[in-house]
């Protein structure tokens, strides 16, 4: 009877220390993202090792690839991108990742509307060039 409770107050003993420790590692990886000049805005893991990250530097957004072996520039987001401005234009969206009215939406569908306008605008420039 001893030995039970005995291995059950260790089991609980490790439990705690485990959570302990993964709540001092959480603190200390988000301190990690936040930089003097650099801040990881939203990141979307795409599989082992791999993620989609949007990247605020200085005053710019950038689309980042992210794999073991590269770290690859996808796309300047912008001067327009504002991820405030986002969540207020398509707080309303009702998509797979926001409620009506919530205010919220997941980081594929603002990816994907934000592609879009960035090919919006990239397509806009091309027709301009060929008139001018």
């Amino acid at each position: 009877m001893l030995s039970v409770v005995s291995v059950i107050l260790v089991c609980a003993i490790i439990i705690v220390i485990a959570w302990l420790f993964s709540r001092l590692l959480g603190k200390t990886w988000s301190r990690a993202q936040k930089g003097r000049y650099l801040d990881i805005i939203d990141q979307a893991p795409l599989g082992q090792d791999r993620a989609l990250l949007i990247v605020r530097i200085q005053d710019k957004y950038y689309l980042v690839g992210s794999t073991p072996q590269n770290i690859q520039l996808i796309a300047e987001l912008g001067d327009d991108f504002d991820p405030a401005a986002v969540r207020e234009d398509y707080g309303s969206w009702n998509g797979t990742g926001g409620q009506k009215g919530s205010g919220t939406m997941n980081f594929s569908d603002a990816l994907k509307i934000n592609l879009k306008k960035l090919s919006d605008n990239m397509s806009h420039r091309k027709d301009s060039g060929k008139n001018g």
